[in-house]
């Protein structure tokens, strides 16, 4: 599974408003500590990053589990 983001710094924006650990990790910390947890991010989605065009394609991982009552 893919997800797609228009840029590297939409991709992070996204998870800075929307994915909770994130966005109370930027909230918990100074101006300075945001910055440079922003690079950070923007540097590791880079590293994964497969798209060749300017966009941001991340491949991600997730295990499903059904349960069912016997």
């Amino acid at each position: 599974m893919f997800q797609y983001y228009r840029s590297i710094g939409h991709g992070v924006e996204v998870f800075r408003t929307y994915f909770g650990p994130t966005s109370r990790a930027f909230q918990t910390i100074d101006a300075a500590s945001q910055e440079r947890f922003q690079k950070d991010l923007e540097d590791l989605f880079a590293s994964y990053n497969r798209a060749t065009d300017g966009t941001v394609a991340l491949e991600s991982e997730y295990l499903q589990v059904i349960a069912a009552r016997a």
